[in-house]
């Protein structure tokens, strides 16, 4: 008969080692908790990155012009001809579109022109690209 599996005494979930306490979750979520320090840039409690030394959302920059991206960026494109680079941003309202309209993109330095379009209604779901198999 072989030996019952423990249970992990962090959250209860089935651990799959007889020689430990916790599951595969509660392991992560403890080495990422002793590696979390204050980001410089931010303050918060992250885990940092290597190679920046800040925390992730702080280490995000456009490869293309190098400016920080921050967390209202939800895709960023760099495009052939004009314009030169597309932003897709999600924002609470038309009033934190303003701000973000005045206070970031046009104060970027190298920044000549900023377009933009709001979208009205979402016609079609994106599913991906079709590719014949």
């Amino acid at each position: 008969m072989g030996v019952k599996q423990s249970d992990c005494i962090g959250c209860g979930a089935p651990v799959g080692f007889i020689d430990r306490q916790y599951c595969c979750r509660c392991t992560a979520r403890q080495k990422e908790a002793a590696a979390r320090a204050a980001c410089p840039r931010c303050g918060q409690q992250r885990v940092l990155q290597a190679d920046t030394g800040r925390c992730i959302t702080c280490s995000r920059v456009c490869t293309a012009c190098g400016h920080p991206v921050r967390d209202k960026t939800a895709t960023s494109y760099r495009l052939f001809g004009s314009p030169g680079c597309l932003l897709r941003i999600a924002v609470e309202d038309l009033r934190a579109y303003e701000r973000l309209w005045i206070e970031k993109l046009t104060s970027l330095s190298g920044v000549t022109e900023v377009n933009s379009q709001i979208i009205m209604k979402r016609i079609k779901e994106p599913h991906g690209l079709p590719v014949d198999g």
